[in-house]
């Protein structure tokens, strides 16, 4: 393998960062990809591998997920704090502005990202991702149903709450393609505990609703959605009325986990997008 092509980790043991990958060589720039609940940074491996003549790929692991299982366990992994770490590993690592792409809550952080750090980043790419929640008693209910997933992950069999979790309806497109059980294989490496703190810390009822800084947004946002998903299908179109800087593709058959389910579809998608000319 050629030097630009080796995987580079890094950590330090002075100022902790989070653990992440490095591939490819950023002829045509750096992408950032933020993984969703439950993932790693490796689940991009594929797509970064096939784009790293042109891209310098960062893969990272956010807190409680992969190897930063233990990162900083005695803070809050709130969306302020992930941002802010995320920031520091991207101070250390490479130079701004760079592209972000993320997946679910992987996307949920990208946003928060692009909106309260704009300088950081030249385009973003959301896929199957929100701003939050809008209302209060919204906010209040995902919490508590957060918070029974968190206790189920930690006293049940992992592999029980992994195939509850799948057996959601937005996930109806990825049980029909077979892709579901290797994927359930793979989560079952991660710490329960880790996944509970993650859950009551970062999840979506917890997060800074961000609708109403949506106007706000100068940088180019795609969102990606597949067809299947029809709640964040309609999350897309609001978020799309709010600035005309938010583009929306749907991708036809597919539902809420785009990147597995059609690959060469997302990356024709992602670099389409990237050489785009604002």
């Amino acid at each position: 393998m050629s030097s630009n092509r080796k995987q580079r980790e890094r950590n330090t043991a002075v100022l902790p960062l989070l653990h992440h990958t490095i591939i490819g060589t950023p002829r045509k720039g750096v992408l950032v990809f933020l993984h969703g609940f439950m993932g790693r940074g490796e689940d991009w491996i594929d797509l970064a591998n096939e784009i790293s003549s042109d891209f310098q790929c960062i893969l990272v692991d956010l807190p409680g997920h992969g190897r930063s299982v233990n990162f900083r366990t005695g803070e809050i992994w709130s969306m302020e704090n992930t941002a802010r770490w995320v920031l520091h590993l991207l101070q250390e690592t490479t130079t701004p502005p760079v592209n972000l792409v993320g997946y679910s809550m992987g996307g949920r952080l990208a946003l928060y990202l692009a909106l309260i750090y704009p300088h950081f980043f030249r385009k973003v790419v959301l896929e199957s991702a929100s701003p939050g929640l809008k209302d209060k008693q919204a906010r209040e209910a995902r919490i508590q149903l957060d918070e029974t997933r968190a206790q189920q992950i930690v006293s049940e069999p992992m592999e029980i709450f992994l195939q509850k979790w799948y057996s959601q309806p937005l996930f109806d497109t990825l049980q029909q393609s077979h892709k579901v059980q290797p994927l359930i294989a793979s989560r079952k490496q991660n710490d329960p505990r880790a996944l509970a703190k993650s859950l009551r810390e970062m999840g979506t009822g917890v997060q800074p609703p961000l609708w109403d800084r949506l106007p706000e947004l100068k940088i180019p946002l795609l969102l990606i959605v597949g067809e299947k998903d029809f709640k964040f299908c309609t999350i897309a179109r609001e978020m799309s009325a709010q600035n005309k800087q938010v583009e929306v593709i749907t991708v036809e058959g597919c539902g809420h986990n785009v990147h597995l389910e059609a690959p060469e579809k997302f990356k024709k998608i992602l670099l389409d997008f990237l050489k785009r000319k604002e």
